[in-house]
């Protein structure tokens, strides 16, 4: 090869590369504008680093045919057979990350009234369960050897079973600890009664038995743990 080839090869690196970082900058800043959809914004890092990665590869091969010309004779079938199962892989992947959001986002309403380190458990969970099913699937959409496959399979069934293990454990301990300071605040706090508590004063509206609903002076409905109450120094004004 001469030393032009050499500076061809050099060039088609370096600019691959060079292109790569703009071109993928761009395609962050238009995905992770805040007028976009969450699902969109959440996923324009894995956007930008796929264009990155896609102007990479593309630089290598062009060196790579200055280089060996007749080995891209070859690569081409190879990426001709390659590229479809990658799109779908990516696809797959960019589904899971969207189907994750939308499970998270609509289980928010439904844990409401557990403790907050326990919702942040249970979502954390689901939303490690969809992405890692959704990247199974497209490691066996890749064609990678369904023994791996397997063994994945089961290393996350393992991992969902310990986290559940250790959210039951750590989660409902929290949870009845609530439960037992409510049962303390409903023996003292019935509903009429003006309450204060550190900074916070209102009307008690509804006593639930990890929850107690307070009228601020706003007008706004404030959802208070009762251990939160007791912590802070529960002063009770009766109702008439």
């Amino acid at each position: 090869m001469s030393t032009t080839d050499w500076i061809v090869v050099a060039g088609l690196i370096v600019g691959g590369i060079v292109l790569g970082s703009l071109i993928s900058r761009i395609v962050y800043r238009l995905l992770s504008n805040e007028r976009r959809p969450e699902a969109i914004v959440s996923s324009a890092s894995a956007f930008a680093s796929l264009v990155f990665w896609a102007f990479v590869v593309a630089g290598l091969v062009g060196a790579l045919g200055v280089i060996r010309p007749e080995s891209l004779d070859q690569m081409s079938s190879d990426i001709v057979d390659f590229v479809p199962r990658v799109i779908g892989a990516v696809i797959l992947l960019i589904g899971a990350r969207v189907v994750a959001e939308f499970a998270t986002t609509a289980m928010g309403p439904m844990l409401g009234r557990a403790p907050t380190s326990v919702q942040r458990q249970v979502l954390m969970v689901v939303n490690a369960a969809i992405l890692g099913v959704g990247a199974l699937l497209a490691v066996n959409q890749l064609g990678i050897d369904t023994t791996i496959v397997n063994i994945a399979v089961a290393a996350l069934l393992f991992s969902l079973a310990l986290s559940f293990a250790l959210l039951v454990g750590l989660g409902g301990r929290g949870v009845a600890a609530e439960v037992a300071s409510g049962r303390a605040v409903r023996r003292i706090v019935s509903v009429g009664d003006t309450i204060e508590a550190g900074s916070m004063t209102g009307v008690v509206t509804a006593v639930h038995p990890t929850m107690i609903e307070v009228l601020d002076d706003d007008g706004r409905i404030e959802l208070v743990a009762p251990s939160t109450l007791l912590s802070k120094g529960l002063r009770i004004q009766r109702a008439d």
